[in-house]
């Protein structure tokens, strides 16, 4: 019973969640149009998620008050549901938006939700002088701030690939 009961919160809590519901899996797919081959619909679909991906993306880029890139300078052991997993220690290095936080901070993962995650577990997995987009909303970095982060190579929205690129 509290596992339909914490299934049903999952899904209340993604659809009311800013961002989250956007790029959430339990959006289904078009139909198909008829006559349409299976390479055409494949490719539609693609296309579907790929929008819906990128309106999250810049939901990110919109709510939040600084993004900035920063690098893995360290790795600290930790558990996510009793199993082990490990805490980056990140460097800020570049500003893209707002302020450039000063100093390390620490980013634990939080683990995937049905509708996947905010970017936590792919910056939590990874490795030392790994370089991610990080989104944080007004004040110190931290899980409260937390927004989403993600990989340079992920990136789709033109104006952060735009500061990126001016960057190097």
């Amino acid at each position: 019973m509290v596992s339909i009961v914490g299934h049903v919160a999952l899904i209340a809590l993604a659809l009311l969640v800013p961002g989250t519901a956007h790029a959430c899996s339990l959006i289904p797919p078009p139909d198909r149009v008829a006559g349409e081959t299976d390479a055409a619909y494949s490719g539609r679909i693609t296309a579907f998620y790929r929008d819906l991906y990128d309106g999250a993306e810049r939901n990110d880029w919109d709510r939040a008050d600084s993004v900035f890139t920063a690098r893995v300078v360290g790795l600290v052991p930790n558990t996510l549901y009793g199993e082990p997993s490990t805490k980056a220690v990140l460097q800020p290095v570049r500003r893209l938006k707002g302020t450039l936080p000063r100093g390390k901070f620490v980013v634990r993962p939080v683990g995937a939700s049905m509708c996947g995650g905010n970017g936590a577990d792919l910056v939590a997995a990874g490795k030392p002088g790994d370089l991610f987009v990080i989104y944080l909303a007004p004040g110190k970095p931290s899980e409260k701030t937390w927004i989403g982060g993600n990989s340079p190579a992920n990136i789709h929205d033109s104006r952060v690939l735009a500061l990126l690129a001016a960057q190097d």
